[in-house]
């Protein structure tokens, strides 16, 4: 039997509108505006009538201070003392060495030595709804932080209502829909738009059962952020002061939830203690460091600034910078730098964890603090050339890949591997090295690069050739590493390509402001592996004339129209690249045609004088052309078998009667020609008078010897007696 979620019409107009971010302020204004409540306003308490007494804020978890023990006691767990009803913490305070092996722990990245995997270093903040009075099924909540103390790395919600689909009935799937899940590092800001579509939470509904079995004060645990510590200092933790950014949902009337939002923030200052106890963000010991440029870029000068400043402290500061550093209890044990800006340019040295110790000049003890942080895995383009020209059968080609910061440890370091063709090292059909693996193993001097040469293609085309980089996984941050990819391109000539690419047709005439079209077909080469062929392909169409355009299809497309606005001859170019994942590195090939655009078609013709020649007579032919692309040549064919003349208006003598085939190829400018053919007929010459007089002659004698032998034949019948 299916089961219906419990889900109402309400909730889910609200939970639509947040998917799209189309809530309107008027949309809540009956909820969050009623005259019984005051409007939301950042860092003051919102006053609600009982028992609207719910309390959105901020417990301190993992890597902070207990409050509870003896600073500097950590907590180690992600929850914290969120079991603690109905309470909130307004700050958190570090704790440092949360492995417990004497060194300090900044980085949620940090190898952890004692305690579990997925432990690491950092900080965690439980993002918490206290003493909830109504239960709730969504929210759409967004949070700043100070970025030169906190760099948020992970929104986790491992064993909780939302995210982790705890305690979804009948084992709904859909328990937890998520529309936001966002960290945007460069303004220090954390989004998260969620709703259970199966249950509720709260009263009347379920408890996170993991760290709240009982539902008391029906605390509710929505979420968590994994910070890394990358500072010194005391920065905020703050819910944004936009009310559509801060909105509870319920089943109930009203539908958003009133609330109050304590915001929170975060401290270095109890770990670095000062001289008379000051520790405060305006007076104490604040270190950060700034990068130039950022993210970074592998092969070209960087530089690191140095940002500290102490209300009670001997000037002057000592800077030290340690590009690749581990956990160390001082941060002191190697310098690679000196001096408020360090400028390098990597690689050497090797750059990933940045560790700045400043200290001061107080005796007999200095006062010291650091700040750490991870460069972001990027990969360069030093050492890839923008297009490689290579030749098909012969080996050549030389690739350095070069990259910068990432996650290693005492025992992992850096994998990747060059994609040149499709294949494997042991399919070798279409190049010699398809793919080629590499690590880096951090026991090693690492140099950050890796060469690759010497790859024999056997197909021409246009190789879309990669490398990837990835660094080192851990548990506590995601199951992946983080993985950088870099394209090249290596240009194969040669007689087999990888596929051809045709249009037609070749050539073409085309009357201005009519559709010319176009059909496009692409063939492999018969030899080319078919389990490496694509089966669609991304058409790049440049008609010549400034217009282009992309479409996709198979080995062959519909008819491809465009319509010419000017004269002229344009070259029509199309690029066709291979599209879907048989396609491992994406081969490129070109095919074109020719278009003569015209005003109007070219056409033409031809007339003679006599019209009716005669064996001998001279003959005066007349060439007439229109339309194409002026100027015009003419070639003429006589059909006698003489040599061809040219002009517009030649002449010409035939030597016999008869009939003779004539034609007229007229070409214009642009190249494009018509023919014109007609039969001229050649008549007999006339007879000469002295010809005709003796004609006349002969026939006169034979007449005058037929009249003689009439008369003497009836003179001897006459004399017979008979009657002729």
């Amino acid at each position: 039997m299916l089961v219906k979620p419990r889900v109402s019409v309400r909730a889910l107009v609200i939970f639509a509108a947040l998917l799209f971010g189309s809530v309107s302020t008027a949309f809540f204004a009956a909820d969050l505006f009623n005259p019984n409540q005051s409007s939301l306003s950042h860092g003051q308490p919102v006053l609600f009538a009982p028992p609207d007494n719910n309390v959105l804020g901020i417990v301190c978890g993992y890597g902070a201070s207990d409050p509870s023990q003896p600073f500097p006691v950590a907590i180690t767990t992600k929850d914290g003392n969120v079991l603690a009803p109905g309470t909130v913490n307004s700050s958190c305070d570090w704790a440092g060495d949360v492995d417990g092996d004497g060194a300090l722990d900044p980085l949620a990245s940090d190898n952890p030595s004692l305690l579990p995997a997925g432990s690491g270093g950092g900080f965690i903040a439980d993002i918490v709804v206290t003493n909830l009075n109504t239960s709730i099924n969504g929210f759409d909540l967004t949070l700043n932080y100070d970025t030169r103390v906190l760099n948020a790395v992970l929104i986790d919600q491992s064993g909780l209502l939302y995210g982790g689909n705890n305690g979804c009935p009948n084992g709904n799937p859909l328990c937890t829909f998520s529309t936001a899940l966002t960290i945007d590092r460069s303004i220090g800001e954390v989004r998260v738009v969620q709703a259970l579509l199966a249950v509720t939470s709260g009263p009347g509904g379920n408890c996170n059962t993991t760290v709240n079995p009982n539902c008391v004060n029906a605390n509710q645990e929505l979420f968590r952020i994994r910070f890394d510590v990358v500072g010194s200092g005391k920065g905020f933790i703050s819910f944004a002061t936009n009310p559509l950014q801060n909105v509870i949902v319920c089943q109930c009337t009203p539908s958003a939830v009133p609330h109050t939002s304590q915001d929170s923030s975060f401290s270095t200052d109890s770990l670095f203690a000062l001289v008379n106890g000051v520790n405060s963000f305006e007076n104490g010991y604040n270190v950060s460091w700034t990068l130039s440029p950022s993210p970074e870029v592998p092969g070209s000068t960087l530089t690191f600034t140095a940002v500290a400043s102490c209300g009670n402290c001997t000037a002057p500061f000592t800077y030290s910078w340690d590009f690749s550093s581990q956990d160390s209890a001082t941060y002191s044990a190697k310098v690679d730098a000196s001096g408020i800006t360090a400028t390098v340019t990597a690689p050497p040295p090797v750059i990933n964890r940045v560790a700045l110790n400043v200290s001061d000049s107080a005796t007999p003890t200095h006062h010291w603090a650091i700040s750490v942080a991870r460069l972001p895995l990027v990969s360069g383009t030093s050492g890839l050339p923008a297009l490689t020209q290579l030749s098909q059968g012969t080996a050549g080609g030389s690739w350095t890949a070069m990259w910068l910061g990432g996650i290693v440890t005492g025992t992992s370091g850096y994998s990747g591997q060059w994609t040149f063709c499709p294949g494997t090292p042991t399919v070798t059909t279409v190049c010699s090295n398809p793919k080629v693996a590499f690590t880096q193993n951090p026991s090693t001097p690492i140099t950050q690069t890796m060469s690759m040469s010497g790859v024999i293609f056997n197909y021409a085309g246009l190789y879309n050739s990669s490398v990837q980089v990835s660094d080192t996984a851990l548990s506590q941050i995601g199951p992946l590493p983080t993985t950088v990819t870099r394209f090249f391109l290596v240009n194969v000539t040669g007689q087999t390509p990888a596929y051809t690419v045709a249009v037609t047709p070749t050539r073409t005439a085309q009357v201005l402001g009519q559709l010319a079209s176009f059909s496009i077909s692409t063939t492999y080469a018969g030899s080319y592996p078919a389990g490496f062929r694509a089966n669609s392909f991304i058409y790049q169409i440049d008609y010549g004339d400034g217009s282009t355009n992309t479409v996709t299809g198979g080995l062959s497309v519909p008819l491809i129209t465009h319509t010419y606005n000017s004269a002229g001859i344009f070259q029509v170019k199309i690029v066709a690249q291979e599209n879907g994942p048989l396609a491992t590195t994406k081969i490129r090939e070109s095919g074109g045609a020719i278009v003569d655009a015209v005003q109007q078609l070219l056409a033409g013709d031809f007339s003679l004088t006599p019209s009716s020649p005669t064996p001998g007579q001279t003959v005066n032919f007349a060439g007439t052309a229109s339309g194409g692309a002026p100027s015009y040549t003419y070639s003429w064919n006589f059909g006698d078998g003489s040599v061809n003349s040219t002009g517009s208006s030649p002449t010409h003598i035939y030597s016999s009667a008869g009939s003779y085939n004539v034609t007229l190829t007229v070409t214009d400018s642009f190249g494009s020609s018509f023919v014109v053919a007609h039969i001229v007929a050649v008549g007999a010459q006339g007879v000469s008078p002295l010809v005709l007089a003796a004609g006349v002659i002969v026939a006169a004698a034979v007449v005058a010897g037929l009249v003689l032998f009439l008369r003497r034949r009836r003179a001897t019948l006459s004399s017979a007696g008979t009657r002729p």
